[in-house]
């Protein structure tokens, strides 16, 4: 495959990734600049040689420029596991691509927690009353809630009213492209949530509906749940950093040392790998 075909293929692949595969709007953004950055590889090495190249072999010298010029392992893991993708997608479309390409290992690192002395004193002794927002018990709901169930900043945003059962406290998660898994909350996620719904959000006109919304009633987004989280970093007492997934490694740290199993702990977070999970653990043995 010449670099002109790539070209059009290239838009195949990522409507396909976006519509089939259903990827995260941050991963397919992270692809489809990848593939950019392959195909401005592919015309400079075309421009300085006398011959044309094939997508295979790009590929190989694409990946051997990135780790020569030692560019960041997790960038270059990425990478690999786009053109993998592209691969299997060419693959399915009886276009072979002889080209190997191993992915390298990403060590993880260590998570960032917030100790639960600070989490307490944003849930206790900051009132709604000083939040400088327009929707003070939307956000105490959605802090409460980020740290009673570690689940990610992209769900949170996605609960529907559907999804959440008040009377056992516990919510169904529907991600894209994973499969469903419960997760529960306790009695003060459910106070909050209860006094957004009573008193500050609209009232529903069908459970399809998102819990969470913004001003204009429309869905809350991933970057409003940030500023959210930035709001309330600037009412702790000492200056951890605090974002929806530090809230997310907090629950994870604290329910470990409050004695629950990794494989409750997996269930819940809804990751694929127990390696995920377990990277935890080495936080509370230190």
């Amino acid at each position: 495959m010449n670099r002109q075909e790539f070209i059009l293929k290239q838009e195949e692949f990522l409507h396909y990734l976006k519509h089939e595969k259903k990827l995260s709007d941050n991963t397919h953004r992270s692809y489809q600049n990848d593939l950019n950055k392959l195909v401005a590889f592919w015309t400079t090495s075309e421009e300085q040689g006398p011959v044309s190249l094939t997508l295979a072999l790009v590929l190989e010298q694409y990946i051997n420029s990135l780790y020569r010029a030692a560019s960041a392992i997790q960038s270059i893991a990425r990478k690999v596991s786009c053109f993998n993708s592209l691969k299997k997608f060419l693959k399915k479309q009886q276009i072979p691509l002889s080209v190997n390409l191993k992915r390298p290992l990403v060590k993880l690192k260590d998570p960032l927690i917030v100790p639960v002395s600070e989490i307490f004193h944003l849930m206790d002794l900051v009132h709604t009353e000083e939040l400088p927002t327009k929707q003070p018990l939307r956000d105490k709901a959605i802090l409460e809630l980020l740290y009673a169930t570690g689940i990610r900043c992209s769900e949170i945003v996605q609960i529907e009213l559907r999804s959440i059962d008040f009377t056992n406290r516990a919510i169904v998660i529907r991600a894209r492209r994973k499969k469903e898994r419960v997760v529960l909350f306790g009695s003060r996620a459910l106070e909050r949530i209860t006094q957004y719904l009573q008193s500050e959000r609209p009232e529903p006109k069908s459970s399809y509906e998102r819990l969470f919304l913004n001003q204009r009633n429309n869905p809350i987004s991933v970057r409003s749940v940030q500023h959210i989280c930035v709001m309330f970093r600037q009412c702790m007492k000492e200056k951890y950093d605090l974002t929806p997934h530090v809230l997310r490694h907090s629950f994870a740290t604290h329910m470990l040392t409050n004695g629950a199993d990794v494989d409750t702990l997996q269930e819940l977070l809804g990751h694929k790998a127990r390696i995920s999970t377990e990277r935890y653990l080495n936080k509370i043995t230190k």
